[in-house]
């Protein structure tokens, strides 16, 4: 599990970014992308949305368990430089739930639980993991709750963060967490 490294808003909550970049060394024969979240993710992979499913990766009761999706990205990579990036949101797991005033229900803070498993064409494998070398950042997202709608400041996206190449070294680092 990662966390954004950086101090949140507590009252506003921006969406962060969370992002890292790898490499496929040989042909890519197969991929696969497992992912789920604490709270709500959109996923993507240099650049390109990962899935077509909303509201990722669902309504559950997060104290008993945690439901997670897996995608064949096989298309999304290229031999060379790649890159994946998961934007996250409140949604049920710290969003306003039910009728009172609540909210973190679940939890206070944001998490991203991920693995890209990669087959090459000659057998051997690779394994990028949701791990320290990370890095978290927020964009145009300032504000998103499930049921109080979204606020979004075009001002400050950042176009091409979830793509190769993209220079996030004014980006915080992300805390690695041990959590079941």
């Amino acid at each position: 599990w990662i966390e954004p490294g950086f101090t949140e808003d507590t009252v506003m909550r921006p969406s962060p970014l969370l992002r890292t970049g790898f490499t496929a060394d040989k042909k890519v024969r197969s991929a696969r992308l497992y992912i789920t979240a604490h709270g709500l993710y959109e996923a993507f992979i240099n650049g390109k949305r990962v899935g077509d499913a909303c509201l990722t990766p669902g309504w559950t009761s997060y104290n008993k368990r945690l439901q997670y999706q897996a995608y064949d990205v096989t298309g999304l990579l290229q031999t060379g430089n790649n890159a994946i990036g998961v934007q996250l949101g409140s949604g049920w797991y710290r969003g306003y739930l039910a009728w009172r005033n609540t909210h973190n229900i679940y939890g206070k803070k944001l998490g991203l639980l991920a693995q890209l498993q990669i087959t090459y064409t000659d057998g051997s494998t690779k394994t990028v993991t949701s791990n320290e070398n990370w890095k978290s950042s927020t964009g145009a997202i300032q504000y998103s709750e499930i049921y109080h709608g979204e606020i979004n400041d075009a001002r400050k996206d950042k176009p091409g963060w979830s793509a190769p190449g993209f220079d996030d070294n004014d980006w915080s680092g992300v805390q690695a967490q041990e959590q079941s």
